[in-house]
């Protein structure tokens, strides 16, 4: 079996050298490679023993500067990942991850990653103008590598349900299986993005609407 954080490694070789993200003036995040050696001890402990048994998938848009971005694992941030694995000692936060990991320690992380894998369609996040840039704002070519990539990692998963976070990823994937891809995989309502759901008057009719959605998956 392909390896997951091998695609996302080799998946940020390819991207990285699309010249027409440098004529955009968009810049390919990359501190997450400082973090390759906790990236494969997480999943290590975490996914590999279960991928072949998980059949839900939660999906984000693209990794942002703060948090996935530099862990490399996706809605996690340094302060979950201290959490996560020994050895991790810092401390940076990100809204998104805050709400995120509130909803992992609901059930467990070894429960919740033994029945969801959870994903980008995106791997690799990026950047313009000192902001986060996120991957449907790109020219339709470059949106089709990143398409076929999510559909690779997808063949590794092999999933039945996938739980879009935002609209935006919502359009994406009904627009893949439009277009013939994602045979027989439910595109489940979707679910609001971790960042909307960290704001603090949002945050608890949120984190209800995630558990509504889950209890259903983790069992």
């Amino acid at each position: 079996m392909d390896n997951l954080v091998d695609n996302m490694l080799n998946f940020y070789d390819e991207i990285r050298n699309v010249n027409q993200l440098k004529q955009e003036n968009v810049t390919v995040l990359n501190e997450f490679i400082k973090n390759e050696k906790f990236i494969r001890k997480f999943y290590e402990e975490y996914i590999d023993n279960n991928i072949v048994d998980i059949k839900v998938v939660m999906c984000g848009i693209n990794p942002g500067r703060y948090g996935a971005g530099k862990t490399g694992i996706p809605f996690i941030d340094f302060n979950s990942l201290s959490e996560l694995l020994l050895n991790v000692q810092r401390n940076d936060s990100e809204r998104s991850a805050e709400f995120f990991y509130s909803v992992i320690k609901k059930y467990g992380a070894k429960k919740f990653y033994s029945n969801i894998y959870v994903t980008n369609i995106c791997s690799i996040g990026f950047e313009k103008e000192s902001k986060n840039y996120n991957y449907y704002q790109l020219p339709e070519n470059i949106k089709e590598i990143i398409n076929t990539n999510f559909l690779d990692k997808m063949k590794i998963v092999n999933p039945n349900v996938i739980i879009p976070l935002s609209k935006d990823v919502e359009k994406t994937l009904k627009y893949i299986k439009s277009n013939g891809k994602l045979e027989g995989v439910l595109i489940d309502s979707r679910l609001n993005h971790p960042y909307f759901c960290s704001i603090k008057t949002n945050w608890e009719k949120e984190f209800n609407n995630y558990s509504n959605k889950l209890d259903k998956y983790i069992l």
